[in-house]
């Protein structure tokens, strides 16, 4: 999700704000090796850091270093990104694929970003980094509810940088 998200701000000349969320309570439930198990808040507190500084150098190999913003926020990764969106004009999200029932448990972060967020998300999928083109298409899902008909004008932007095509898929009654 980094990766798209330095490349659309470079294209839309936009600046980019990383935020990294981190659980300030201990988790009953979360899978091996994760940051949260077990660590206090001063190792989670320096976690994030270190994962932040990491997505900073990162995205400056792609955005110009004064255009980019980290920055770490206590609380829930889900509420944390629909507070943000009050702020923003897109929030990019990743949605990792880690086991069904830690999701089951906790909800998807992507979904409820997607379903409460007050501007356009986008979500990427983990893996390769696949940037519209000729041959991958921009789609825009539309659902029949008011905010699913703003979702071909909001593709629409991202369309022309990369990619000739515009595909929009009816998703269902709201």
């Amino acid at each position: 999700a980094l990766d798209w998200a330095a490349q659309e701000a470079r294209e839309r000349g936009a600046g980019l704000r990383i935020v990294t969320a981190t659980l300030a309570a201990e988790l009953p439930f979360v899978a091996e090796g994760e940051a949260t198990s077990g660590a206090t808040r001063r190792e989670r507190s320096h976690a994030a850091g270190h994962v932040v500084a990491q997505a900073r150098r990162r995205a400056e190999t792609v955005l110009d270093p004064a255009r980019i913003e980290t920055t770490t926020i206590w609380g829930h990764p889900a509420g944390v990104l629909v507070d943000v969106s009050r702020e923003a004009g897109l929030v990019v999200v990743g949605h990792p694929e880690r086991g069904r029932a830690r999701e089951y448990l906790t909800g998807s972060v992507a979904f409820a970003v997607a379903a409460h967020a007050t501007c356009d998300v986008v979500v990427v999928p983990r893996g390769e980094l696949v940037l519209p083109g000729p041959r991958v298409p921009v789609i825009a899902g539309v659902d029949g509810s008011p905010s699913g008909g703003r979702a071909p004008p909001a593709a629409t932007p991202i369309a022309p940088f990369s990619s000739p095509t515009l595909r929009v898929t009816p998703t269902g009654p709201p």
